[in-house]
């Protein structure tokens, strides 16, 4: 188990697109192709493929698990939706959305005003802030205020990103951008990045999957970006934001949520 997530982190973007463009990417277990019992509408789903316990790639079954996943699949059964995953980058996916090339984005994405003038997002069905993972001998850093001078990174297209380039100016901060965190992870655990920004739920549990790693989570840093993630939905399918937002509402109230969440030791207040 622990050795599969350091290597599946460690993986080429490209490995996961290939390995996830094929007919067992599915939810509902169909293959491309075939018409799914009644009348079941196909929806397409952007996703990455690494972000552990939100979203991933199982390398032993092929397909897409997570909080997330859980989440829609459990939604998509009871409104009799089919899933088609299409994994890609982060910054790919609002594009996707705009493009006509997904439908929904399924990923620990913040719900921000910003975003919502050009998708629209589902209610929040879990919420979270970020952390800040340091060298493993790092044991002063609190905060960014004591990377002063020093090598940051974020993912691109992330709040996280914005807030580097807006405070990390005054502090001298030198950013560095990535695709994908496992890149990003590897930096710091090798001591080619000081420091990193990313969510806190992640960033935690890959530590506890993968003991050999050898980066520190800051226990006691403050995050300054709290906020609320939703599925993200295409401005044209209003039907679709309807039925997820009724199987939102569905999952609250009979206790689903909250087992999802015990399933992936996390918890939130709704």
């Amino acid at each position: 188990m622990k050795t599969k997530w350091l290597a599946m982190c460690g993986l080429a973007a490209t490995l996961f697109v290939t390995a996830c463009g094929n007919s067992a990417s599915n939810g509902d277990g169909s293959k491309e192709g075939q018409t799914a019992q009644g009348a079941q509408q196909t929806v397409k789903v952007a996703t990455t493929s690494d972000g552990p316990p939100f979203v991933y790639l199982n390398p032993d079954n092929n397909k897409m698990e997570g909080l997330v996943i859980d989440i829609l699949e459990d939604i998509a059964k009871r409104e009799n939706l089919k899933l088609d995953y299409q994994v890609m980058n982060w910054e790919a996916m609002i594009p996707s959305l705009k493009g006509g090339k997904a439908d929904i984005i399924a990923e620990g994405m913040y719900i921000t005003d910003e975003r919502k003038q050009v998708i629209n997002f589902t209610n929040p069905y879990f919420g979270y802030g970020e952390g800040l993972m340091v060298q493993g001998d790092d044991t002063s850093t609190k905060s960014l205020d004591d990377l002063k001078g020093k090598k940051v990174g974020a993912l691109i297209g992330t709040s996280y990103q914005t807030m580097l380039e807006e405070k990390g100016k005054s502090l001298g901060i030198e950013m560095k951008v990535y695709q994908q965190f496992g890149d990003m992870m590897k930096d710091v655990d090798n001591k080619r990045l000081d420091a990193a920004l990313f969510d806190q739920p992640i960033l935690v549990y890959m530590k506890k999957q993968n003991p050999a790693l050898t980066y520190r989570v800051v226990e006691d840093y403050k995050p300054s970006l709290p906020g609320e993630i939703g599925f993200g939905v295409t401005k044209s399918k209003q039907d679709v934001l309807d039925k997820l937002n009724a199987g939102i509402d569905e999952i609250k109230k009979d206790g689903t949520l909250k087992k999802i969440y015990e399933k992936w030791g996390l918890d939130w207040k709704f």
